[in-house]
């Protein structure tokens, strides 16, 4: 596991350390987290840095977790900062809201 800055993050860095979903095999890239329960897939450079700019002018310069040895896609990639977490939980409340 890694935990960095959002800006330090190259997609050189990722294809290094998620290998096997960048691979032949699978070739998918990897799912970021946008903070509305969406996410984005990092399939190239350019994928990356729209992303990178996204979070940044949402939510600054987040730190970010670099989970490679989960099994599950979609939580191989987590953002560890206080704000962002308050907004996908309040984003959750009431999206769950909607429903009732």
């Amino acid at each position: 596991m890694m935990r960095l800055k959002l800006s330090m993050i190259t997609f050189n860095m990722l294809e290094s350390h998620f290998s096997n979903d960048y691979g032949k095999k699978n070739g998918n890239g990897v799912a970021m987290p946008l903070g509305d329960d969406s996410l984005h897939m990092i399939h190239n450079e350019g994928a990356l840095e729209n992303y990178k700019e996204t979070i940044t002018k949402k939510f600054g310069d987040v730190m970010v977790l670099l989970q490679d040895r989960d099994e599950v896609w979609f939580n191989k990639v987590k953002i560890d900062d206080g704000v962002f977490q308050d907004y996908h939980r309040k984003y959750m409340q009431k999206a769950m809201s909607n429903r009732s």
